[in-house]
């Protein structure tokens, strides 16, 4: 058997993009340098970036009130958070205080029912209450409440109504938790109503579009994503980042998707990056999310065991920033011997030195991580995992600052 070797490729270094010439040739491929597969001479981003595992803890605030209970919804609009529960409770708008998550109003919504209210939207204008949960995939009531915001601080407002069939469905037979129509989120942009559905067969999540007038409609499917999650809930920021909530089939972990950089309004073209929020046994079922501002917002989770109803913060513009404002500069690292085998050195310039060494393969799954409490000398010795099979690996190296590049190789 020959010896397996390795033939180190392109460094790839994290650094802010410049304005191209109009007469540039077109070059497709992923433009995030935070992705571990980051191509610097990209102009078009292509929706291939690769990601490495991302965690996130949100801020707890505070507990919410026993009425909260099953939480399903929020929406932050101007000063004002407002939330809903989902079946079985009151066909109520609740106005929370930011901060705290105490009960300020209770707003009866008029000509409704709450048959499974699951999120809630907003225009500007008005807020809108997705009664379209849908567990046995047998529902041919489908709606979405449309209500003025200005009627929201009286004890009662009214409301128009917005019903819907999904265009792909033509069976209706009871199936509880084993179907693909059942939805809890959504949001409004561009003059419409976007919903993600939870599909529980193949957990992946199906985008509909839907007019923001009232009237009978056929919501449009216009694209799908394997989310590997049951979607509860779903935002869009005033500068077009998405964010998905949902829980992971198995453990209920909560996640996020971070959508971005996508073409027009084909949301799934773009950067999709996945971000682990934790244990329900810490954060509850989180069912509800919202943006404030850009990357900033709520999350709500509904009572869990014995874990009361819970709001949390979050804020993911450092985690999202970090590259832009923290890049290593080029030929800050050298690695050799070309080609080499599973033993490598790196060798670096100026006062810099390594505090860790991450090793990912092309799905963006980390295989080795090593790290040094004090900086190791140069040049610096590293042991790649034996056996690979053969493919595109990546090193991540992270400075004493916190600064980081990654280095692509193939392996063979």
């Amino acid at each position: 058997m020959p010896k397996q070797r390795h033939i180190l490729g392109l460094i790839f270094l994290f650094f802010t993009g410049s304005t191209l010439p109009l007469h540039a040739q077109t070059t497709t491929g992923c433009t995030d340098p935070q992705a571990l597969n980051y191509n610097p001479d990209a102009n078009v981003n292509d929706g291939s970036c690769i990601y490495p595992p991302t965690s996130y803890q949100a801020l707890l605030l505070d507990t919410l009130a026993q009425s909260l209970e099953e939480i399903s919804g929020l929406e932050f609009s101007n000063t004002s958070l407002w939330a809903q529960t989902d079946s079985g409770t009151p066909q109520k708008i609740y106005s929370l205080q930011p901060q705290t998550g105490e009960i300020q109003q209770q707003t009866l919504i008029v000509n409704s029912s709450n048959i499974d209210w699951e999120d809630l939207a907003c225009d500007g204008t008005h807020l809108y209450v997705g009664d379209f949960g849908n567990n046995s995939g047998d529902r041919n009531d489908l709606r979405i409440y449309k209500i003025p915001l200005d009627e929201l601080n009286q004890n009662a407002a009214s409301s128009e109504l917005i019903a819907f069939q999904y265009e792909d469905q033509t069976q209706f037979d009871s199936a509880f938790n084993q179907n693909n129509y059942d939805c809890e989120a959504f949001f409004f942009a561009n003059d419409s109503l976007h919903l993600f559905t939870k599909r529980w067969l193949d957990y992946k999540t199906y985008h509909y579009v839907l007019p923001a007038q009232a009237g009978n409609y056929t919501a449009v499917l216009r694209d799908s994503f394997d989310t590997q999650a049951l979607i509860t809930a779903a935002d869009i920021d005033e500068e077009g980042n998405i964010l998905l909530l949902g829980l992971s089939p198995l453990t209920q972990n909560a996640i996020l998707w971070l959508l971005f950089d996508y073409p027009d309004q084909h949301f799934f073209a773009g950067n999709k990056r996945r971000i682990s929020l934790g244990s329900p046994f810490l954060t509850g079922q989180l069912e509800s999310l919202c943006f404030t501002s850009p990357l900033q917002g709520y999350l709500a989770g509904e009572k869990f065991g014995l874990l009361p109803p819970q709001i949390f913060q979050f804020d993911l513009q450092p985690l999202i920033n970090e590259a832009a404002s923290s890049g290593l500069s080029a030929n800050a690292i050298t690695i050799y011997p070309t080609p080499s085998e599973n033993l490598l050195y790196l060798q670096w310039s100026g006062d810099l030195a390594l505090r860790q060494i991450e090793v990912f393969n092309a799905q963006g799954q980390l295989l080795q991580s090593q790290n040094w409490e004090n900086p190791p000398r140069q040049p610096l010795q590293i042991q790649l995992i034996n056996n690979l099979p053969a493919g595109l690996y990546f090193l991540r190296c992270t400075d004493q600052y916190g600064r980081k590049t990654t280095l692509a190789h193939v392996h063979r």
